[in-house]
């Protein structure tokens, strides 16, 4: 894993869907940019899961190969107006699935290998 793979999953499901062409970077610019513009009630939901300050987290959010957590994948879930499915391989044996629903829009499906790298 390099940092960017729920942004490469993402833009792979957006290519798939023909809904968006965007780079890995540019979808990473443009949750950034969402994320800054939010609201001040919205921003002060996200301070309570920050170890940091909330500008400090959104510049590094901004270098590439930083990880996505949840905030990012749920601002990402707004942005785009709709469902991401995480599908995670937790061990040899079992899959997890991790749904964030927002709308009944069809969902993206974004694989992460633990192990992958």
């Amino acid at each position: 894993m390099d940092g960017n793979c729920f942004f490469w999953a993402v833009t792979d499901q957006l290519e798939h869907l023909d809904i968006e062409n965007q780079s890995c970077e540019e979808l990473r610019h443009a949750v950034v940019n969402y994320i800054n513009n939010l609201p001040e009630a919205k921003r002060n939901e996200m301070l309570e899961f920050l170890t940091t300050p909330f500008n400090n987290y959104v510049d590094a959010m901004k270098t590439n190969r930083t990880y996505a957590y949840h905030f990012v994948i749920q601002a990402m879930r707004s942005m785009l107006g709709s469902a991401i499915n995480i599908i995670q391989q937790t061990d040899a044996d079992e899959i997890q699935i991790l749904f964030m629903r927002k709308t009944a829009k069809a969902g993206l499906n974004t694989w992460h290998d633990r192990d992958q790298t």
